[in-house]
């Protein structure tokens, strides 16, 4: 919502009483103060914070049978900038299916149904014809034209480093600048002892492979976590990946507000700490109780977690999802998911001056999700009795 600073004009000659100007004056104030009221905003040293509830959303019309069954974690918002469309793709992991839609079109909007291989894990679109996926055995496939090409990953020259297993997830998916992709590397090997953790926390973590012409020739990994990683435990696992630009990927954490922004060119590493919302760093975790998974579900819930973070190229923008801490039993009894909790967008400008702050409630849409689309920020609600979930699109924020 945008308001004019000039409520009332006047022409030259009238309303000249001082009385009558300053009568206005205050009445101007009085207005904007009712209608920021109303709408559940307000503003602080240019920070300006609102509710979700004053802004303008757009449901994304899906078939009941793809709300119902899919995994939000495998779904991705793909810009086709040739034709300056927006299609919101959803991975089916029972069916092997990858399914595009137009967002721009709210009745027929079912553009392409894309069959995969088996044993999915990620997936990055280049066009609508030309597709990778990356395999739970460490293959990159790419499917295109209707032919399919695979590149093993590891156990091979390129590799620079011992054996490994590629992982991605919602915070670090497969992504791809120029002729490299990107995964997260994961130590092939259990993790039991606080040794093995150290050691967990002072490998690079970020993979590396590079083409040329369509043929592998380099795999590297570089990444760092941070310092306070080293000597305590925030069961903080996985960083988050955001690709700020061709040469600049920022690296941030769950448990911390420290941003790590890697240059890839100069292979150097910054930090940053911008502003937080109130963020409260959590308690070291007890490593004893690694396997109580109810301390842990009370830990994640009990304290303030980064869920995610994206880069908005449309807008220069960085946006974080800082979810809050809550009871972790609620006052029926049940206990609440981690998931679930409240949660607050926060907007950056591109030099990371915290500008906005969206508040969501609890319950309401799920806090690790967040997509960006030339139509707006992209948001998943947590599923209804009907093990529904609904996508909005919120183009004002």
């Amino acid at each position: 919502m945008s308001y004019r600073r000039n409520l009332y004009l006047t022409k030259r000659g009238r309303y000249s009483s001082p009385l009558f100007v300053v009568f206005m004056q205050i009445l101007s104030v009085i207005t904007i103060l009712i209608i920021n009221n109303s709408c559940n905003i307000t503003s602080s040293n240019n920070l300006l914070v609102i509710d979700y509830k004053s802004l303008n959303s757009q449901e994304i019309r899906l078939p009941p049978s793809i709300l119902t069954d899919f995994n939000p974690t495998m779904c991705k918002v793909y810009f086709d900038d040739k034709h300056n469309k927006t299609y919101l793709t959803i991975f089916n992991n029972k069916k092997n299916q990858l399914c595009l839609y137009n967002i721009n079109d709210s009745t027929d909007n079912l553009i392409k149904v894309i069959s995969s291989p088996q044993n999915i894990i990620d997936y990055y679109i280049e066009t609508k014809d030309s597709v990778y996926f990356i395999t739970d055995n460490n293959n990159l496939l790419l499917l295109s034209g209707g032919s399919l090409t695979s590149y093993s990953i590891t156990n091979s020259k390129y590799c620079s480093f011992d054996s490994i297993l590629l992982q991605t997830n919602y915070q670090f998916p497969l992504e791809k600048i120029d002729l490299s992709f990107f995964a997260y590397s994961y130590p092939d090997k259990a993790l039991e002892t606080l040794n093995d953790f150290q050691n967990y926390f002072h490998r690079n973590f970020d993979c590396e492979i590079q083409f040329e012409n369509d043929h592998l020739v380099c795999i590297n990994s570089f990444g760092k976590y941070p310092d306070e990683f080293q000597n305590q435990f925030f069961y903080d696992f996985n960083p988050i990946r955001t690709i700020l630009s061709d040469n600049k990927i920022i690296y941030s954490f769950e448990a911390l507000s420290d941003l790590i922004i890697y240059d890839r060119a100069k292979h150097s590493f910054q930090n940053i700490v911008p502003p937080d919302y109130g963020f409260h760093s959590p308690e070291p975790f007890e490593f004893e109780k690694l396997s109580d998974y109810s301390y842990i579900a009370k830990y994640l819930t009990e304290n303030d977690r980064y869920t995610n973070s994206i880069y908005d190229h449309f807008k220069n923008r960085f946006i974080r999802i800082q979810s809050k801490k809550t009871n972790y039993e609620n006052a029926d009894g049940t206990i609440a998911k981690w998931n679930t909790k409240p949660f607050n967008l926060l907007i950056y400008d591109s030099t990371f001056q915290l500008q906005k702050v969206v508040n969501f409630p609890s319950n309401k849409f799920d806090n690790r999700i967040l997509y960006v689309s030339q139509n707006g920020l992209l948001l998943i609600t947590l599923p209804d009795n009907n093990d529904e979930r609904k996508f909005y699109i919120y183009k004002d924020i």
